[in-house]
């Protein structure tokens, strides 16, 4: 079972106003009771494109990939009502 405990966030997306460090990956974090979701999106090795990374407790990580950071954004809207309709809450930080 994934649990994430100590885990530090960088919150980011388009419509949040936040923006990525350079090359770098966003992470998103969902709870339910004392487990987590995190979602990873970060850059692909194609040219423009992203892989959304999404790792559930006792699940395998499933891996995305999108040609458009609207695309990428899209889906990760996507995964996160999926996400909050099997009642996890989020995406949120962890201290």
């Amino acid at each position: 079972m994934l649990i994430f405990d100590k885990a530090v966030t960088v919150l980011r997306a388009e419509s949040y106003g936040f923006t990525a460090p350079a090359g770098g990956a966003m992470f998103y974090f969902f709870s339910r009771g004392t487990s987590f979701v995190r979602c990873e999106i970060r850059p692909s090795a194609g040219e423009g494109s992203y892989e959304i990374v999404v790792a559930e407790p006792g699940s395998a990580e499933r891996v995305d990939v999108f040609t458009s950071s609207e695309q990428a954004h899209e889906h990760f809207l996507r995964v996160q009502q999926e996400l909050n309709d099997q009642g996890w809450w989020g995406p949120h930080g962890r201290d």
